[in-house]
């Protein structure tokens, strides 16, 4: 898979230049490389805040949850990973 098939593919604002989202880097990279770690396919099961693992902290709209797994901040609306149990 490449980076181009990835879920956290978006265009960056120059043509031909993408960014990931994933890591809420804004440079941009070749999407023709190899998908990483964090590759996400289109078809996840749903999105973090749906997983029995997310914590949105105290307040209900925090996009700034964590991951009780890993103790990462990530965002309720990112893809479901790996790990994703329906809550």
């Amino acid at each position: 898979m490449r980076c181009w098939d990835c879920h956290y593919c978006s265009p960056s604002g120059g043509p031909g230049e993408y960014k990931c989202t994933a890591h809420h880097k804004f440079g941009t990279f070749d999407p023709d490389c190899p998908a990483c770690s964090h590759f996400a396919s289109d078809d996840a099961e749903g999105d973090c805040d749906m997983c029995t693992y997310y914590d949105s902290g105290p307040y209900v709209w925090n996009t700034s949850g964590k991951c009780t797994i890993t103790g990462r901040k990530v965002n309720g609306n990112s893809p479901s990973c790996s790990r994703y149990v329906p809550d």
